[in-house]
């Protein structure tokens, strides 16, 4: 018996191979056509080369900024403003009225609430941002512009500011249009004393969420979102017993929700939804 040439990794020895009657290599025509032609290679062509990602949103020097911003300026109000934490707290807890504290009008705590409009961009800025990287919104972005993840995440928070800069401006405008501007500043007052109560409760989840990565982060997230809208649901709530127990017209109301409330958020939801 003849041994083979051909041996494999076992050792074993095969047969001779022998070409099949008949057989023939293909040619272009054969594959591509008689029109068919061979394309050129452009120069510095490299087809192992893969085409650059764009970096995720949470990569971004921008993001983690935030993030730190979001901490350092959480932790400078829960050292320096422990006593208007405090107060905030009792006015939702009907300890104190938001009527007194609101004549009183103290400059420390008046000085709190400055920071808590800084804390708040920086946290709903934070929070969309990290939302868009779940849902991948930096594969809108143009690859050909340099750090377009950073700008994009900068973009994030000047809108957060702008939507905080109209909806005061709207509100003088109410309430100068239907002659209360007291009413109107008492309860642009007792919203921010809220937004404040709001910011404490989603700092914590906002920072967890921030720095986690994995399985079960989507549901966690989906979790942070579901706890945002009821507290948003509250929040509008409590704007609404505020006119109520004042015996304010109930279409102020209407008009204060539409115009400053909805407006800014059926904007953002239909500019996304064009976008998708």
């Amino acid at each position: 018996m003849m041994e083979s040439r051909y041996v494999t990794d076992c050792d074993c020895y095969l047969p001779e191979i022998e070409p099949l009657e008949g057989a023939s290599v293909p040619s272009q025509a054969d594959i591509f056509g008689v029109s068919g032609t061979v394309a050129e290679r452009p120069d510095g062509y490299d087809p192992l080369a893969l085409p650059a990602l764009q970096p995720h949103l949470t990569d971004s020097y921008a993001y983690q900024g935030v993030v730190l911003a979001v901490f350092m300026v959480f932790c400078y109000l829960i050292h320096s403003y422990r006593s208007s934490i405090g107060i905030v707290f009792k006015i939702l807890t009907g300890r104190v009225s938001s009527d007194k504290v609101y004549d009183e009008y103290p400059l420390f705590f008046r000085k709190f609430l400055s920071w808590t409009a800084l804390w708040g961009m920086l946290l709903i800025g934070g929070l969309l941002i990290r939302y868009g990287g779940l849902y991948g919104i930096e594969g809108w972005l143009p690859r050909q512009i340099p750090f377009a993840t950073d700008l994009a995440c900068l973009a994030v928070l000047f809108a957060a500011a702008a939507v905080a800069v109209y909806r005061k401006i709207v509100t003088r405008i109410i309430g100068g249009v239907i002659r209360n501007d007291l009413f109107f500043e008492k309860l642009r007052f007792t919203i921010r004393i809220f937004s404040s109560f709001i910011y404490i409760l989603l700092t914590p989840l906002f920072l967890v969420v921030a720095l986690t990565e994995g399985p079960g982060i989507d549901r966690l997230l989906h979790g942070t979102a579901v706890f945002a809208a009821a507290l948003y649901l509250l929040y509008l709530a409590k704007s609404y017993r505020f006119f109520v127990v004042r015996d304010v017209s109930i279409l102020q109301w209407i008009l204060y929700l539409c115009a400053v409330e909805l407006f800014p958020i059926s904007f953002f939801v239909l500019v996304v939804a064009r976008n998708c």
